[in-house]
């Protein structure tokens, strides 16, 4: 992949995407000082990295670039990098595209990043809690019909939910 390179501003006026920032100290493991990349998804022409608690969105339409075009303003094409106000430390793994935006899964918990607004700008993205169950991080998210189905982790005795009519 041909990444695109910081072409404005400098690391206060345009900082770099959260998985190339070294790990909040809740995330830090061993001796490793970047974020690793947790999941990957697409959503509303944007490739989406996920990587512990933030949401990386490419810039609309130019899938590979994570800066934005100017220091001086925020351009609603520009890249989103937004947290989720985890409760629990666990990092996001898993994405599912639907209707009401894009449905995020962490260990202990799942999210929901949508917009007010007619389409997704940094300005107004957020993300919300929408549930608190345990989720398998090794068995991805299936869609099932317009509903979303996600095993728990529960051990010997795990479980599938559905989640459905997300908003």
């Amino acid at each position: 992949i041909q990444w695109q390179a910081r072409e404005v501003g400098d690391e206060n006026t345009a900082k770099a995407p959260s998985f190339l920032q070294e790990f909040a100290k809740d995330y830090k493991d061993d001796d490793r000082v970047k974020r690793v990349i947790t999941g990957m998804a697409w959503h509303r022409n944007r490739f989406v990295l996920l990587s512990g608690k933030c949401i990386c969105m490419s810039a609309d339409g130019d899938y590979y670039n994570f800066w934005p075009k100017t220091a001086m303003t925020v351009n609603e094409i520009d890249p989103i990098d937004i947290e989720a106000a985890v409760q629990m430390p666990a990092p996001l793994k898993d994405a599912m595209e639907v209707n009401a935006g894009l449905v995020l899964f962490a260990k202990d918990e799942q999210f929901l990043l949508t917009t007010d607004a007619e389409g997704f700008r940094p300005g107004s993205a957020k993300v919300m809690s929408l549930a608190k169950f345990n989720y398998n991080v090794d068995v991805h998210p299936i869609k099932i019909g317009s509903n979303i189905g996600f095993m728990s982790d529960a051990g010997l005795n795990d479980k599938l939910f559905e989640m459905s009519k997300v908003s």
